[in-house]
């Protein structure tokens, strides 16, 4: 295999080879994992170092900074008279998390935690006389090279932090080297699992036997917490999980079959609401329909809900305890809610408004929560607003409303009914 490399050096450790050596407690969570694990490597990206070195130069041949063949010191200068104390204390907690693999998270989370340092960025290039008539297509490529590579040239003058080092996968505790893991990857959270494990949990397990499927679904249902949607794979982030919950996570996307793949197996044929068939096919849902939007079901407690993330929702406040009431009518306001239609999800005990957003890539649902969030604001309602990345740290999510967090559900009691099936 061809190695590509930004800098001279061996990598931390050779390729991955041998045979798997799970952890015994995985194997206790998710047993299938053994099994899946003898089967040949998935095909994986070029051997290449994707690391940030403290002392690597800027414009190494072949590098980090050669698709920009312009960028100068005074471009990095630029990057850093937009910084100020709130950009550094940011950096720096993304070094402590993530180490030489910042940089590619910084351009992730810095325009979204931080739009007031994009917005100093694009003026910064923008009143620059070098670019001042450039076009908008060449301060957008200026922009992500900007956060990338201009940052990592900016801090690593007055930050350290170490080289990526040699480790076992958490997952088939094979020795790998974590510099060689592609962007894509930071959807499993910092480097714990190699590449070949990485590529296993995005394009699903393919040789499942109908048990084997039924098997893996509820695993993978008790590991995340809730009911994987049919885009798991792609949409899975285990960045908020630690120690053995984001490995077991990891465990059960590897196994979790392929849709098509789990389809076959348990004789299903519609197209329509397969992966939902495929759900109650293996126990994991009960009585559920399709309609024009979202997925109709009740809860543990009788609650009617409109997807599988309120069901999730629902039933964990229902086990914790946590007295709720559904959908709740809002509070007339003169403009927003003249006539009292509009309702919440549920209402807490203490009359903290909860809304459930699993459908915020609709424009229309966009406006309908912006302006749920307004009316909260203009009289003073205490609002909780879930996403359904936040259905895995639910515990957190409501732990001032009870005093011991519920245990997260055994992988044999069908796990946590959860996650939107759209």
């Amino acid at each position: 295999m061809k190695r590509e490399r930004f800098f001279d050096g061996p990598f931390s450790a050779p390729t991955s080879r041998g045979p798997a050596q799970v952890p015994s407690d995985l194997l206790d969570f998710v047993p299938s994992l053994a099994q899946v694990l003898e089967t040949s490597d998935p095909s994986i990206p070029a051997l290449r170092d994707f690391s940030y070195r403290c002392d690597e130069p800027m414009k190494l041949w072949g590098g980090r900074m050669s698709h920009w063949v312009d960028w100068t010191t005074s471009d990095t200068a630029l990057v850093a008279s937009t910084s100020d104390s709130g950009v550094v204390a940011l950096v720096e907690e993304l070094i402590a998390r993530w180490s030489w693999a910042w940089p590619d998270v910084a351009a992730q989370v810095l325009p979204l935690r931080m739009p007031d340092f994009l917005a100093r960025l694009t003026q910064a290039c923008a009143s620059d006389p070098r670019y001042k008539r450039k076009r908008h297509g060449f301060r957008r490529d200026w922009l992500d090279t900007a956060l990338h590579e201009g940052l990592f040239e900016h801090f690593r003058t007055s930050h350290r932090w170490p080289d990526p080092v040699a480790q076992h996968c958490g997952s088939c505790g094979r020795l790998f080297a974590p510099e060689t893991l592609s962007h894509w990857m930071r959807q499993y959270g910092p480097a714990r699992y190699c590449a070949s494990c990485c590529c296993r949990a995005r394009n699903g397990c393919v040789s499942h036997s109908a048990d084997a499927v039924r098997s893996a679904v509820r695993d993978a249902t008790a590991a995340l917490g809730f009911i994987p949607a049919q885009d798991i794979a792609g949409t899975a982030d285990l960045n908020s999980l630690e120690g053995p919950p984001r490995d077991r996570a990891m465990a059960a996307l590897i196994c979790l079959p392929e849709v098509r793949a789990a389809a076959t197996a348990l004789g299903i044929t519609q197209v329509s609401g397969r992966w939902l068939a495929i759900l109650q096919a293996c126990g994991v849902v009960g009585d559920a329909w399709r309609p024009a939007m979202g997925t109709m079901c009740f809860a543990q407690d009788g609650h009617a809900c409109r997807s599988l993330g309120e069901r999730s929702i629902d039933d964990f406040m229902a086990r914790s305890g946590i007295e709720h009431i559904a959908e709740p009518h809002w509070p007339i306001h003169p403009t927003i809610n003249p006539d009292g239609r509009l309702r919440a999800d549920w209402r807490l005990r203490d009359g903290t408004l909860v809304e459930y957003v699993g459908l915020m890539e609709t424009a229309s649902y966009r406006q309908r929560i912006a302006e749920k969030t307004l009316l909260a604001a203009d009289l003073n309602q205490r609002l909780l607003v879930i996403s359904p990345e936040d259905l895995q740290t639910l515990d957190k999510v409501f732990e001032r409303w009870f005093t011991v967090p519920p245990p997260r559900p055994s992988r044999d009691d069908g796990g946590e009914p959860g996650d939107d099936v759209h």
